[in-house]
């Protein structure tokens, strides 16, 4: 049996969230011009930057974390907080998968009425 320590664990969990947020980094930059023009390690380690925001809220997926960042890219840093629609759809007791549905509908809504 393979024993796996608590700072090894730690490391891997670390190594997994800067790919995702490489992923991420990615998808922003093909999506939105400000994010292109940004250097990509810069970008990346904003996005890392929400991810403690994001699991405060049980998102804890790729996609949700993929969502969440876009979200705050379109409406600010603290949209969880400034745009009360939002945090209820955020503090809801539903599974990650429906709140990022709710917060991507109301994301695409928010547009609309633009």
């Amino acid at each position: 049996m393979m024993n796996i320590r608590q700072h090894q664990m730690a490391k891997l969990d670390e190594r997994v969230e800067f790919n995702i947020a490489s992923r991420i980094a990615v998808l922003l930059s093909q999506r939105f011009e400000d994010a292109a023009a940004m250097a990509h390690q810069n970008l990346r380690d904003e996005i890392r930057q929400l991810f403690p925001q994001a699991k405060h809220y049980e998102l804890e997926s790729e996609r949700s974390l993929a969502t969440f960042a876009t979200s705050a890219w379109l409406f600010g840093r603290n949209f969880d907080v400034e745009f009360p629609e939002a945090n209820a759809i955020l503090k809801r007791n539903e599974s990650c998968d429906d709140k990022v549905n709710a917060l991507r509908e109301w994301a695409e809504t928010q547009f609309s009425n633009l």
